[in-house]
């Protein structure tokens, strides 16, 4: 299947390395065209510790294949945009490889963030959010 993503130019891509003792939090940023996702992207994009990457939305299909070539730790999609949460987590369960992933559904309709993570979803607050992706225990 070709690829047909593509990454935005606000954003750089740094590949996880776990050998080389990458400390990095590498999150993907689904970009379907609203300002919320360029807003998170380019915020995120300037915090330490954080590896950011945003990708124009095509397909769940697509972005599954691509999540397998960039492996993030966190997927940021915007829960009233053009993705299908149920279809992409359901792609996602398919792939061993992306067991790890945290999936996050934001919106501009409430302070808590939905998230997907080992079949299960919780919600957490928008405070909660950048310590989170820093890979701060909540508690």
């Amino acid at each position: 299947m070709h690829l047909k993503c593509k990454s935005t130019s606000l954003t750089y891509k740094i590949l996880f390395d776990e050998a080389n003792g990458d400390s990095m939090r590498h999150i993907l940023v689904v970009n379907s065209g609203s300002l919320l996702e360029q807003g998170l992207a380019r915020l995120l994009a300037g915090k330490d510790g954080l590896d950011v990457l945003s990708i124009d939305f095509i397909s769940e299909e697509a972005l599954v294949e691509y999540s397998v070539s960039v492996f993030p730790d966190v997927l940021i999609v915007n829960r009233v945009a053009s993705v299908n949460l149920a279809k992409l987590l359901g792609l996602l369960a398919g792939i061993p490889a992306l067991g790890h992933l945290q999936v996050l559904a934001v919106g501009v309709d409430s302070n808590m963030i939905d998230v997907y993570e080992n079949r299960q979803i919780y919600e957490l607050h928008a405070r909660d959010f950048y310590g989170f992706l820093q890979g701060v225990p909540i508690n």
